[in-house]
């Protein structure tokens, strides 16, 4: 009898899981507090074939915008670049890189942004709170966000591994 209960248990919290992942819900909820699921897929790097990342001003003030852009420097294939473009940005204080924001609720669409050989897509990111909040895919919490003047990096968080580009905050005018 003992080993029924078990299995039937187990049968429930396997069930409940399926179920929970089927809608969109984690199964075992994520240490969301403490690191972004972006981080999760490996180490950001700079270069990644056949993709190039690329601010064409390496500077913005805070409360401003920046521009990024990706090519797909390649000759075939079409590079799937997550839903809606996701990305983070970092700052780099005292020789580590930080979370500062990223579009985490894009994760959770159900679509795809490809990027076909030749082609450019840009993203322009705010550099405020208040135009982060009114970023699509910027949960509530996200969008309490401060831009320190210093080093920051964009990350293209829909690839693997994330493709970064570094720039530069300046105080506001």
């Amino acid at each position: 009898m003992r080993r029924r209960e078990i299995l039937g248990a187990g049968a429930v919290l396997l069930g409940g899981g399926v179920v929970g992942t089927a809608v969109g819900v984690d199964p075992v909820p994520a240490d969301t507090a403490s690191e972004p699921a972006y981080l999760e897929d490996g180490e950001v790097v700079y270069e990644r074939e056949p993709l190039r990342l690329r601010a064409p001003t390496d500077t913005a003030r805070r409360g401003g915008s920046i521009a990024f852009e990706v090519h797909h420097a390649g000759t075939s294939g079409r590079i799937d670049l997550g839903c809606n473009v996701p990305w983070a940005v970092q700052s780099y204080e005292e020789g580590t890189w930080n979370h500062v924001v990223w579009t985490d609720e894009r994760w959770h669409d159900l679509c795809a942004t490809v990027i076909g050989p030749g082609d450019t897509l840009a993203t322009t990111v705010p550099l405020s709170a208040a135009g982060v909040a009114d970023e699509r895919g910027v949960s509530g919490p996200e969008a309490d966000v401060t831009f320190t003047p210093g080093t920051h990096r964009f990350v293209l968080a829909g690839t693997s591994p994330p493709l970064a580009v570094n720039f530069n905050v300046l105080p506001a005018e």
